[in-house]
């Protein structure tokens, strides 16, 4: 079992209906010492095993003293944030983001959008007897009101056509067929050349064009071009030329990890956040993330440059992940003698430059919700560069 800003587990053998009800009395007792409103909201995923888990979750919720639970069914996380956030109110989360299926969990979010996470010993409860059970429903409703707010804050002149990913319907597959009845300017078109992907609780969003994927950076770029952000939060992992081409914004550097991110935007008073794992938080307007108006907003740059034009700008980066133990002392070792400067900021970022345009980064991090998984960053000032450090890399691990 993971525990870090969020509670994730393989089902049912570390997270199940007995680890869920516990949790549930922790979090009743969290919120009533801390004067906060006992009514909360419950949301799950695509999961099989999500509605058995919210069943559990609320039997074992509503047997406390006037504990109330307001059932949202399937829900985009993002959905559940924003919900969350403009009705103050609290709320638990059944999903284990995206992880594959076998995996489960549960998020924990207060009214002011910070999460909370139970850090005492887990136990396993006794199953309760059953009075709720519920459906993997969809309450299209939720959906509709959160695009007709999201509606007030973008505009497109021009009509899109998207192609949708039907094969695995993730939550975002049905919100986005709520966006093309709502708002007439989009349109789902089997065939077309923009498509979008998503992960299975939907706050990932992928957008390719022409099976072109594209990078981070060139949606970040779309993005900050708008001129709507000053205050941008990204970690150390992100392109250098965005911090060149941006050079009269102010951005922030956070660890990975939507609590950390969220935490900044208090500390900090961001705009907008961005990570390269296609999380977009829109702290400016909805106080959350959004990668459904990161997608709007990425539309809306389109209309006026052209999709080829934000194709065009080249970053010269690869991102990729090892998933075994590594000997962290050998890389650190070996890459301080090749004369990379080593500064310890959410993992390790290794980085040498040869003069104001040439240079060479190396990021890499263990991953917080998987074990032995590393997670690589490389960035060189050209092609050539950066195929002289993936070399490098996969030469030393």
């Amino acid at each position: 079992m993971f525990i870090s800003y969020d509670i994730r587990g393989v089902y049912p053998k570390e997270i199940n209906e007995g680890v869920v009800s516990f949790l549930a009395k922790k979090f009743y007792q969290f919120l009533k010492r801390k004067k906060i409103k006992n009514e909360i909201f419950l949301g799950i995923d695509f999961r099989k095993s999500s509605p058995n888990l919210a069943s559990a979750f609320t039997n074992s919720y509503l047997n406390l003293p006037q504990a109330k639970i307001e059932y949202l069914g399937i829900i985009p996380t993002p959905l559940f944030y924003y919900k969350c956030i403009k009705e103050k109110r609290a709320g638990a989360m059944i999903t284990a983001s995206h992880l594959p299926l076998k995996f489960n969990g549960i998020k924990f979010l207060l009214p002011n959008g910070e999460s909370w996470v139970y850090r005492g010993k887990i136990f396993t409860e006794e199953k309760n007897e059953n009075r709720i059970e519920y459906k993997n429903i969809i309450l299209e409703n939720l959906y509709e009101e959160y695009v007709k707010d999201l509606q007030k804050l973008y505009r497109l002149k021009n009509t899109h056509y998207i192609n949708l990913d039907n094969k695995n319907k993730s939550v975002n597959y049905f919100l986005f067929k709520v966006l093309s009845k709502v708002d007439k300017k989009i349109k789902i078109k089997k065939g077309s050349s923009l498509k979008i992907f998503s992960d299975l609780d939907g706050d990932r969003l992928w957008i390719t064009y022409k099976n072109i994927k594209f990078l981070p950076e060139q949606i970040l770029y779309a993005i900050l071009k708008s001129g709507f952000y000053k205050k941008i939060g990204i970690p150390l992992h992100i392109s250098k030329k965005i911090l060149k081409i941006f050079n009269n914004l102010d951005f922030v550097f956070i660890p990975t990890g939507h609590s950390n991110f969220k935490k900044a935007f208090m500390k900090y008073n961001l705009d907008f956040a961005f990570e390269p794992t296609f999380h977009y938080y829109f702290f400016k307007e909805i106080k959350t993330e959004s990668p459904l108006l990161g997608f709007l907003r990425f539309l809306e740059e389109i209309e006026k440059y052209g999709i080829e034009e934000i194709l065009r700008n080249q970053f010269y980066i690869k991102r990729f992940e090892i998933r075994k133990k590594i000997n962290l002392e050998k890389i650190i070792n070996f890459l301080k003698k090749e004369g990379f400067r080593l500064k310890k900021f959410d993992g390790f970022n290794f980085s040498k430059y040869y003069n104001n345009e040439e240079f060479l980064v190396i990021h890499f991090r263990k991953s917080k919700t998987e074990k032995d998984v590393f997670r690589f960053f490389l960035e060189g000032s050209s092609q050539n560069n950066l195929k002289f450090l993936y070399k490098l890399i996969k030469k030393i691990i």
